[in-house]
């Protein structure tokens, strides 16, 4: 969380926020945090929707296998190993703005409901790496993982055919799957988007 006194919501400490996280984190140093392409006044306009979104930043060349070095928690995890299957449907990194809640949102819905949404709002489902960065932000803001009693969609991944589902343990091991038909609905199973920021 940002220290007493500091202005959560300017571009410059979020900058020198992100910064720290991929110093903390081990990432490689060419992976570097640019400065952010938005205004405060858009930051605070996404912290006053009715589902709040914090920014997050997935360096473009952070690729699955590298999670199981950087982040002990998630080593070994069958998703994150070369060739395991599981493949980005589109590219989707840089400074993005997702939903803050740390359990599922848009639940009850199936997989056409979500791309639905998505394309309504001009917004894109998160690919796994934009959720796993999200998931170890959550934990050094909060304290804890999101979604340990929730999974959700992520429209931005699939693997042999049919989009991925994820959540996490609260060790920070992911729990990804690809079984669930695209008509599937449950009370627990939500989806989870991504906005490319403007400069407004």
């Amino acid at each position: 969380m940002p220290s007493a006194g500091t202005d959560e919501f300017d571009p410059g400490v979020i900058h020198q926020r992100w910064v720290k996280l991929y110093k903390r984190w081990g990432m490689p140093k060419e992976l570097v945090v640019p400065r952010p392409n938005f205004s405060r006044q858009f930051i605070v306009s996404r912290k006053n929707l009715e589902e709040p979104r914090v920014p997050i930043y997935v360096h473009p060349k952070l690729a699955l296998p590298m999670f199981n070095d950087l982040f002990p928690a998630m080593w070994g995890h069958w998703s994150l190993t070369p060739g395991s299957g599981t493949a980005n449907n589109y590219g989707l990194s840089g400074w993005l703005f997702v939903e803050a809640a740390l359990e599922a949102t848009f639940r009850k819905t199936d997989q056409y409901q979500l791309e639905e949404i998505a394309k309504i709002n001009g917004w894109k489902g998160q690919t796994e790496a934009d959720y796993l960065i999200f998931g170890e932000y959550c934990k050094a803001t909060y304290g804890c993982y999101p979604d340990l009693e929730t999974w959700v969609r992520l429209l931005g991944s699939s693997c042999n055919g049919r989009v991925i589902f994820a959540s996490f343990y609260s060790s920070g091991h992911p729990r990804v799957d690809y079984g669930l038909p695209p008509s599937h609905v449950h009370p627990y199973l939500g989806g989870r988007f991504a906005e490319m920021p403007s400069g407004g």
